[in-house]
């Protein structure tokens, strides 16, 4: 099994009153068939309530490996404290964290990109782009080539979460999803979805009104906070996808959909060497440097989550008078 689907078994029952994992797909991969696990994160007696959620995924490419460690740190981070924490504990009864490990277990176990079929999972969902798009913005020439969108159908990995999103984000009173990604930039950016075209997403309000919690509560954070298609558009964008679903759907449920970017170049130009070696362009090779990058995001997925526990208060405030809605975030630097 993988070392960390194992790290997360044991949460699991260390910690049953806070903690279940739910096995949705089994992924055949070059180590043999591996679980593809959903987790529930919230206190047991609440766990059938009407809360808030805050997804959390990773792993959507598999040579992304630090992502999928920054996410399960974290988790053992809240766990941890469920021991002696009553303050984290009553949290637990208020947000309910929701999420996938590790999306893409074919690709984690051969160190791919791409899904055991060849598939860039980040890629393949039915959403085409109303502007030209980079190569990198997805191609359908051949498996063979990186950045493949598949063959028009959602692979199995990505229909596993996108039921997840239906029946946890989409039923909730309000949503919030992070998906940890790196290999891209000198910095750590925050990106809003609709990396389908230039411009600001719907409900950029909302995010702007995050945006201001995160310049003011942590005042030194290390976070671009920007739209995706600032950097570059794709077509086949899966949180564009369920953004736009959302959207349709108009239940009552506000649902933003925000990517972390961990910056990766850096490690790079402080390694030259390690550039032999694809891995270290998405992770960093070195222990004490994983080490920083594992406790530089805490803070931010901390916030996360009270932010979704008060939602009503961080995102659906009224603006002030003669404010506007349509404000460009900060954009902090390294």
């Amino acid at each position: 099994m993988i070392p960390e689907l194992a790290e997360y078994e044991a949460l699991a029952r260390k910690h049953p009153q806070f903690f279940r994992l739910r096995r949705i797909l089994d992924v055949e991969t070059r180590a043999g068939q591996e679980p593809l696990y959903a987790f529930e994160l919230c206190d047991a007696a609440v766990s059938g309530a009407e809360l808030p959620v805050l997804g959390l995924f990773a792993g959507v490419h598999g040579i992304e490996a630090i992502g999928v460690k920054i996410l399960q740190r974290f988790l053992d981070h809240l766990l941890e404290q469920t021991e002696w924490n009553e303050n984290m504990r009553l949290l637990l009864r208020r947000v309910k964290v929701v999420g996938i490990p590790i999306v893409n277990p074919a690709g984690y176990v051969a160190g791919t990109r791409s899904n055991g079929n060849g598939v860039d999972l980040m890629r393949n969902a039915p959403v085409e782009s109303g502007v030209s798009v980079p190569f990198l913005g997805g191609q359908r020439v051949s498996n063979l080539l990186p950045y493949f969108r598949g063959n028009g159908q959602l692979e199995s990995e990505n229909q596993a979460l996108v039921e997840l999103v239906r029946q946890e984000l989409f039923r909730a009173p309000f949503a919030l999803s992070l998906d940890i990604h790196s290999g891209f930039g000198m910095e750590d950016f925050l990106w809003t979805p609709w990396a389908r075209e230039k411009g600001y997403p719907p409900h950029w309000g909302e995010y702007t009104r995050f945006c201001e919690v995160l310049d003011s509560t942590l005042k030194h954070h290390v976070y671009r906070f920007e739209p995706q298609s600032v950097n570059y558009c794709t077509s086949g964008d899966l949180w564009d996808y369920l953004f736009e679903e959302s959207l349709v759907r108009d239940a009552g449920t506000l649902f933003l959909p925000l990517t972390l970017e961990v910056g990766s170049w850096v490690w790079i130009k402080k390694s030259p060497r390690s550039a032999l070696r694809l891995r270290s362009f998405f992770n960093p090779m070195q222990p004490h440097r994983e080490r920083r990058v594992l406790r530089r995001h805490l803070p931010l997925l901390n916030l996360l989550m009270h932010a979704v526990a008060d939602f009503e208060k961080v995102f659906l405030r009224r603006e002030k008078a003669g404010a506007s809605a349509d404000i460009t975030p900060s954009r902090r630097a390294n």
